[in-house]
């Protein structure tokens, strides 16, 4: 599972024998992710010093995550689908048919898997890297 953290993405394996851990992210009213923590579930059952509400998290799965498995400060959680929405990479961006990730208004180039490109969003183009 991926976890964004600012700028750093760190993958993580929440696997600690004897602990049942795992990855939550605390939503505001907006479903948006504004921290992420690695705790267990019986730390997160109950009110506490670094957990003031615990129905404001969620726990993120391998299934919630999505196909990116990427959740960062940002993220918007989808409640009815379990999933999670990466924030907007550039302005001109829209969502995708199914709501859950975002594509830019020009479809990326035929070699876009063999070739590095990047986006310009001041050319609204897909400029080859070399």
């Amino acid at each position: 599972m991926l976890i964004q953290f600012g700028h750093i993405l760190l993958i993580l394996q929440v696997s600690w024998t004897g602990h049942n851990m795992g990855v939550y992210a605390r939503l505001n009213a907006n479903n948006i992710v504004e921290e992420c923590i690695v705790a267990s579930a019986e730390f997160m059952s109950k009110p506490s010093r670094g957990v003031s509400n615990p129905s404001e998290w969620v726990e993120v799965t391998d299934v919630s995550a999505g196909a990116s498995g990427t959740v960062s400060i940002g993220s918007e959680y989808k409640p009815d689908e379990d999933a999670w929405v990466a924030h907007k990479p550039w302005e001109s961006w829209v969502l995708d048919d199914t709501g859950l990730d975002w594509k830019a208004p020009v479809d990326k180039p035929a070699d876009f898997q063999d070739k590095k490109y990047k986006w310009n969003e001041v050319k609204q183009v897909w400029e080859e890297q070399t």
